[in-house]
């Protein structure tokens, strides 16, 4: 990814239905850990992007939500917009994420201090290959949490 552009073939996606697809495959997952899961979308929100890119890139934030949420928690996975523009969200009730890691979570092999202290398992991968899914596709991850609580990803596009 890092050596070359990373082509999109784009075509246009309901993102309700991707999530949907998203959280059947992490539903297993979720439900081994006690983790409500759930899927909240509008009306139909359509945006125009790599399907199997954008569904790589749900699929990594909704496993990490998984893996940082404790037992019994919730993970939410919402798509919503207007108009102009079709944002999908993950939210996770987990172990959120320090202001010391924040400039750090989108790098190559980070683990946060949270993931080290509780010996949570990863390569440190997911967040930074989800960057360049969404850079590919001309946007950005932005990230809202507080420590030892909620976090959230969210990616805008355009609406198709």
């Amino acid at each position: 990814m890092d050596s070359h552009r990373h082509a999109v073939d784009k075509q246009r996606v309901e993102l309700g239905e991707l999530l949907g697809e998203a959280a059947e495959t992490a539903r297993p997952a979720a439900r081994a850990k006690n983790i409500v899961l759930g899927v909240d979308t509008e009306s139909p929100q359509h945006v125009v992007a790599d399907r199997p890119q954008l569904l790589r890139l749900v699929d990594n934030l909704l496993a990490n939500a998984i893996k940082f949420t404790l037992a019994g928690g919730t993970v939410r996975l919402v798509a919503r917009g207007n108009a102009a523009t079709a944002t999908l969200e993950v939210t996770d009730t987990g172990v959120g994420i320090t202001s010391a890691d924040r400039p750090d979570l989108f790098k190559r092999f980070f683990r946060g201090t949270i993931a080290i202290e509780k010996a949570i398992p990863g390569s440190g991968l997911a967040l930074a290959i989800s960057k360049v899914i969404a850079e590919a596709h001309g946007t950005t991850i932005q990230v809202e949490n507080t420590a030892g609580a909620e976090s959230t990803f969210r990616v805008a596009f355009p609406a198709a």
